[in-house]
């Protein structure tokens, strides 16, 4: 009986003993931490409460949730890596794929799809994100998505800003030479195009699969007409995304009394690559009474060098009667840290009878872009 209760006597101090070993842990700074697991899985939030069977931890959500020691592998500041996931461009913005070699350690030059280039260290990254031990700002923590190219280099003779040498990427990928490819515009951005000086057009990114825009001509004479639309897409898998676009037009000539017209346009497209290197399909027509037929196009953006980008986009018009017009155009885009400068050439066809006599012209294009804002 004896040695029974001194058992029970132990088993109580242990407990106490337990209990007494609970302690907050930093949650005055409230910093979070990666809980790694035995299992290889992870939790990211902030320990509020351990003790020698469990940790408590706030996730982001505000919900608590309990890891047991027994479960627990070690807690870390930094994402654990999964580098053979990643990818990013290297001099000719070709995708590499990242392998643990490659990674650590090492200084890189960084590139993000805003223009931005970091300088520093790769410290760990994944499929979400790239962590990056800078020179002159601390540890900076960059969505993967935002990635477009890494390079290895000398952080020491590293440049304060990007030498043109080393490239930009295409910023604006929503747009070929006229029409729309499925990608949007990044949301919170906002976008003005300019092309010829006659054409005006301002788009913002609403969401990530949602933008809206509007355009106008510069008034001449008493002409005057602009639109409205807006494109909403979808991606498909990560090479692939579709989506569709609605323009409302209008317009009319204001002399001694005002005449008006309007119209619409729907147009669905599919992009299939990346935002740097893609072919865009599109199918569109409008429904008003005055319109006939349907417009056909197929475009190509390719990147070709550190600071050029190829876009080829090619259309035919088809009518109750078949093939109306075509048109087939060329041209390169100059792709800067914030705008770019659009230089194309196209030929546009048109069919008149059942004789195919046609008649061509040849028509030189020229479009700025700007993405307004930091």
């Amino acid at each position: 009986m004896k040695s029974v209760l001194f058992v029970a006597l132990l088993l109580l101090t242990s407990l106490a003993g337990a209990q007494a070993q609970v302690t907050p842990v930093d949650t005055a700074s409230g910093k979070p931490y990666y809980i790694l697991l035995n299992d290889g899985s992870h939790i990211f939030g902030r320990i509020v409460r351990r003790d020698s069977t469990m940790y408590t931890v706030k996730m982001r959500s505000g919900q608590l949730t309990y890891v047991e020691r027994a479960l627990f592998k070690a807690v870390s500041g930094i994402a654990p890596v999964s580098a053979d996931s990643t990818v990013y461009y290297i001099n000719n913005a070709q995708p590499t794929r990242l392998t643990s070699s490659t990674v650590s350690p090492g200084q890189y030059v960084i590139t993000l799809a805003d223009g931005t280039t970091l300088r520093g260290q790769v410290l760990s990254q994944d499929t979400s994100r790239v962590v990056v031990q800078t020179t002159n700002i601390g540890t900076v923590y960059v969505p993967a998505a935002q990635v477009v190219r890494m390079e290895r280099g000398n952080v020491r003779q590293a440049r304060p800003g990007l030498h043109p040498a080393e490239g930009y990427p295409n910023l604006f990928p929503q747009y070929m030479i006229f029409t729309p490819t499925a990608y949007q515009a990044e949301r919170g951005r906002v976008y003005y195009r300019n092309s010829l000086i006659y054409f005006n057009q301002i788009d913002a990114g609403l969401t990530d699969n949602w933008s809206v825009g509007a355009g106008f001509f510069t008034p001449f004479a008493f002409i005057w007409a602009g639109w409205l639309s807006t494109k909403v897409s979808v991606p498909l898998g990560p090479r692939a995304r579709i989506g569709v676009q609605g323009q409302y037009l209008f317009g009319g000539v204001t002399l001694f009394r005002s005449d008006g017209i309007s119209t619409n346009y729907v147009q669905g497209v599919l992009s299939l690559g990346s935002s740097q290197n893609n072919l865009t399909f599109g199918f569109g027509r409008s429904f008003s009474r005055e319109s006939d037929g349907s417009i056909l196009t197929l475009g190509v953006v390719r990147k070709v060098g550190p600071l050029v980008s190829f876009i080829s986009e090619n259309q035919l018009i088809v009518g109750s009667r078949g093939i109306n017009s075509g048109k087939a155009g060329a041209g390169i885009r100059l792709d800067r840290q914030r705008h770019s400068f659009d230089i194309s050439a196209n030929l546009v066809i048109g069919l008149f009878d059942s004789n195919f006599r046609t008649n061509a012209n040849f028509l030189p294009w020229a479009t700025y872009q700007l993405r307004i804002g930091q």
